[in-house]
C-alpha cells in the first residue's frame, strides 16, 4: 500500500515538472512552439505620442486646410483609429479659420487593413447629401462638393500620415442593419454617369487641399471677383520682412491705391518649400488695369508662410502688386 502511494506521488511530481517545463517552453519561444501564444504584460494606460496633420474646412471656403494635432495611441487601438477619432472630434487648435466638414454625429464603427488599403467604416450620419426635387442646381452642386470634402478629409488625413495609399469607405446603414460601400452619388461624385456605382478605394487628392498653389489661386480669384473679405483670409504677416497684415479696412485701402485692379492671373503649379516646411516660394503672372490701360507682369515671385498648418500669402505681395507706381 505504501509502495502504491509512493508511485502516485512520483507520477504527480513528474507531471507537474512536465507541465511547468512545457509552459516555460511556450513562454520562451515567442509562441512558436505548440499553439499557445507568448504572454506579454501590457499596460492599458501607456501610450505613444506623435503629431499628425488633420484636414478640416478652411473658413467658409471650399477647400481643406491642415491642423497639426497630438495623437495619443494606446495598445488596444491602432494609430489609424486614433487618427480618425481625433479628426471626428473636430478642429481644436488656436486657428478660428478651421471648421468641420464631417457631420458631428458621425461615429467611427470600425477600421481594418489589407495590403496598401485602409478600410474605414463610418455611421450613416456621414452621408449628408440629400437630393430633393426642389433643390436648385447650384445648391445641389454645392452640397455635392461639401460631401466630397468630407470624404477627402478622411482620405487625405489617413494617407498623408500613414504608409497606406488607398482608403475604402464603408457605411453602416442603421435602418437596414447592413454595412456596405456607399454609392459614388452618395459621396458627392456626380456628373460622370457612375453615380449608382459603389465608391472604389480612393487615393489622396491634393486638389481639395490648401497648398501654396491653391491658396494663391483662390486669393487671386477673390481679388478678380471683388470679394476682398474672403481674399483677406488668405493673407499673413511676415516676420522675415516685418510686414504686418492689416485689418480688412486696411487691406481694402491698400488694394485701391493708384486706381489699379487685378483683372487676370495665372498661378504656376510649381513651388518650393523650405526644409522646415514653414515657408514656400511660388510664381505668378498677372495683369493690372487702370484708367491708363493694362499692364502685365510675368513670373513674379510670391512668398508663403505656413502658420498652424495653414498656408497663407505674405502680405508683402499685396504691397508689391498695388503699391507700385504705374
Amino acid at each position: 500500500m505504501m509502495k502504491m502511494k509512493a508511485v502516485k506521488v512520483v507520477v504527480a511530481v513528474m507531471c507537474a515538472v512536465f507541465l511547468c517545463s512545457c509552459q516555460g517552453l511556450y513562454l520562451n519561444n515567442g509562441g512558436q512552439s505548440g499553439d499557445a501564444p507568448q504572454l506579454q504584460a501590457t499596460n492599458p494606460t501607456s501610450s505613444s505620442v506623435s503629431s499628425a496633420a488633420l484636414y478640416f474646412g478652411f473658413s467658409d471656403q471650399d477647400i481643406l486646410a491642415s491642423e497639426f494635432r497630438r495623437i495619443d495611441t494606446y495598445p488596444n487601438n491602432s494609430y489609424e483609429y486614433a487618427l480618425l477619432s481625433a479628426l471626428l472630434s473636430g478642429p481644436q487648435g488656436v486657428s478660428s479659420a478651421l471648421s468641420r466638414v464631417i457631420n458631428e454625429n458621425t461615429t467611427l464603427e470600425g477600421i481594418s487593413f489589407e495590403g496598401n488599403c485602409v478600410f474605414v467604416t463610418l455611421s450613416d450620419d456621414f452621408i449628408t447629401l440629400e437630393q430633393t426635387e426642389g433643390l436648385g442646381e447650384e445648391e445641389f452642386e454645392m452640397q455635392c462638393l461639401r460631401q466630397r470634402m468630407a470624404v477627402y478629409s478622411v482620405v487625405n488625413t489617413i494617407i498623408e500620415n500613414t504608409g497606406y495609399s488607398r482608403v475604402q469607405l464603408y457605411i453602416v446603414r442603421e435602418e437596414q442593419n447592413v454595412t456596405e460601400r456607399p454609392t459614388r452619388g452618395e459621396m458627392g461624385f456626380y456628373g460622370d454617369g457612375r453615380e449608382e456605382e459603389h465608391v472604389e478605394p480612393l487615393a489622396m487628392d491634393e486638389s481639395y487641399i490648401m497648398t501654396p498653389y491653391t491658396a494663391l489661386k483662390e486669393f487671386t480669384s477673390c481679388l478678380i471677383s471683388g470679394n476682398l473679405e474672403d481674399a483677406h483670409k488668405y493673407l499673413s504677416s511676415d516676420s522675415s520682412t516685418g510686414i504686418l497684415r492689416p485689418d480688412l479696412a486696411g487691406f481694402e485701402s491698400d488694394c485701391s491705391q493708384n486706381g489699379q485692379e487685378l483683372v487676370s492671373a495665372e498661378v504656376s503649379e510649381f513651388y518650393t518649400v523650405s526644409e522646415d516646411g514653414s515657408r514656400a516660394r511660388g510664381l505668378i503672372s498677372y495683369t493690372l488695369a487702370s484708367d491708363s490701360g493694362e499692364r502685365s507682369y510675368t513670373d513674379v515671385p510670391v512668398s508663403f508662410i505656413r502658420s498652424s498648418g495653414i498656408w497663407r500669402i505674405s502680405y508683402s505681395f499685396v504691397l508689391d502688386v498695388f503699391g507700385g507706381e504705374e
